[in-house]
C-alpha cells in the first residue's frame, strides 16, 4: 500500500555509516556476491540482457535518461510511467535504485517488465541527498549501459520529483547539444568560480559559502575533472548549474566515466564527499571540453519551481496543476521540480500529469 512497509533514509546530511554498513551486509547476504554481471538483482540477470539486446535491434538507444531513486515502489510506478510518455520509443531510462532502499525481486521486475525501455542498473550504491554518492550513482549508470553493450548520442540527468510535462525533449537536446547557457526566463542559471578565487582547502562546515571548496578540495576535481585552462580563459573553473534537466553529449560522459574510473580512487572517493558534486561535475567537465561539447547553447529542461523538502515534507513544498499550466507555454521547458512524493498527492497533481500524459499520446 501507498506509504506503508518501506524504510526511507534519514534527510540528515551526515548518514550513519554504521547503519549504511548494516544495510549493505544485510543486502550482500541476501543476494550474493558472485553474480558479476547482475549483483544486486541476479534473477534479472537474463532479462536486462535481453532487453539492451532488443534496444539495440530495434534502432532505439539515442538519449539516455540517467535517474536516482529511492521511494517506494508505488512511486517508482508512476514515476517511470511519466518518463516514459513523454518520451520517444529511441529514449532509453536507466535507473538507479539506492542501497538503503527496500525493494522485493517481484517490486523490481513487475517494474521491469511493464516498461520495455527501463533498464535497472543491476548494481546498487549507497545515495544520499546533498552528498557526492549522487554524482557516483549517475556515473555508474553510464557504466552499466556500457556493460549491457549501449551507446547513445546524448545523456539525461533527471531526479524523481522532476517530471515531464511535455514531449519533444529529443528534438531540443539534438539540437543544443549540452545545457551549458543561462536559462532565458529566468528559471535556473548557470555559473562559474575561478579557480584563482577558491581555497584550495574547505572552509568552515556544512554552509552554502563553503559549497565551491568543498568541491575543488576533491582531488579529482583538481586532477581530471578541471585540470586545464580552457582556450580562451585565463583560469580554469567550476560550473555550476542545476542537474535536473540537464544534457551532454553521450561520449564525452563515458569519456569523463573512464578517466575516473581509471584513477585509483576516482570514483570510490565520490562516497566520502559531503557536497553535492553532481551540480557542478558534470558541467566543469564539459565545460573544460568545449570542443566535444556541440553548439553548448541548451539550458536545462527543468522549470525548478521549488526545492524538495523530503520524503514526507511536501505538504506545501510541491508544484500544482496550476502552476503548471503556467510553466507549459515556456519555450524549452520539458519538465518541472518538485513533484509531490507524499502518498497523498496534494493538489493532485501526479493523477493530473498522469491524465496529461495520456493526452499527448492521442
Amino acid at each position: 500500500t501507498e506509504g506503508g512497509g518501506f524504510h526511507v533514509p534519514s534527510s540528515d546530511p551526515h548518514p550513519d555509516e554504521h547503519a549504511i554498513n548494516q544495510r549493505l551486509t544485510e543486502l550482500r547476504d541476501h543476494w550474493g556476491r558472485n553474480h558479476k554481471v547482475c549483483d544486486a538483482f541476479p534473477h534479472l540477470e537474463v532479462t536486462m540482457g535481453q532487453k539492451a539486446k532488443d534496444i539495440i535491434a530495434t534502432d532505439g538507444g539515442e538519449m539516455m535518461i540517467s535517474s536516482l531513486v529511492y521511494e517506494p515502489i508505488w512511486f517508482l510506478e508512476q514515476y517511470f510511467d511519466n518518463l516514459i510518455a513523454f518520451t520517444n520509443k529511441s529514449t532509453v531510462v536507466v535507473a538507479h535504485l539506492s542501497l538503503l532502499s527496500n525493494y522485493s525481486e517481484e517490486d523490481v521486475e513487475r517494474l521491469v517488465k511493464h516498461h520495455p525501455r527501463l533498464l535497472i542498473n543491476c548494481h546498487r550504491y549507497f545515495t544520499h541527498q546533498y552528498h557526492g554518492s549522487l554524482a557516483h550513482a549517475h556515473l555508474r549508470n553510464i557504466g552499466w549501459a556500457l556493460q549491457l553493450g549501449l551507446n547513445f548520442t546524448h545523456y539525461v540527468l533527471m531526479a524523481s520529483n522532476s517530471w515531464f510535462i511535455k514531449r519533444g525533449m529529443e528534438e531540443y537536446v539534438r539540437y543544443h547539444s549540452s545545457s551549458l547557457q543561462d536559462s532565458p526566463v529566468g528559471r535556473r542559471w548557470v555559473h562559474r568560480y575561478s579557480i584563482a578565487d577558491i581555497p584550495t582547502e574547505p572552509r568552515g562546515g556544512w554552509d552554502e559559502e563553503s559549497v565551491s571548496s568543498r568541491i575543488w578540495a576533491w582531488k579529482p576535481m583538481q586532477s581530471i575533472v578541471a585540470n586545464h585552462v580552457p582556450e580562451g580563459e585565463e583560469h580554469n573553473f567550476l560550473t555550476f548549474a542545476k542537474h535536473e534537466g540537464s544534457f551532454f553529449p553521450f561520449p564525452l560522459m563515458v569519456r569523463l566515466y573512464r578517466a575516473l574510473e581509471a584513477d585509483d580512487n576516482g570514483l570510490e572517493s565520490m562516497l566520502q564527499q559531503k557536497v553535492y558534486l553532481e551540480e557542478s561535475l558534470f558541467a566543469t567537465w564539459t565545460d573544460h571540453h568545449r570542443a566535444e561539447a556541440g553548439r553548448r547553447t541548451g539550458h536545462s529542461m527543468t522549470y525548478h519551481h521549488c526545492q524538495s523538502q523530503g520524503w514526507g515534507g511536501e505538504t506545501t513544498a510541491h508544484v500544482t496543476p496550476a502552476q503548471i499550466r503556467g510553466i507549459l507555454p515556456l519555450e524549452g521547458v520539458f519538465a518541472v521540480k518538485c513533484v509531490g512524493r507524499h502518498p497523498e498527492d496534494f493538489d493532485g497533481t501526479r493523477a493530473w500529469l498522469r491524465d496529461l500524459a495520456l493526452k499527448s499520446l492521442t
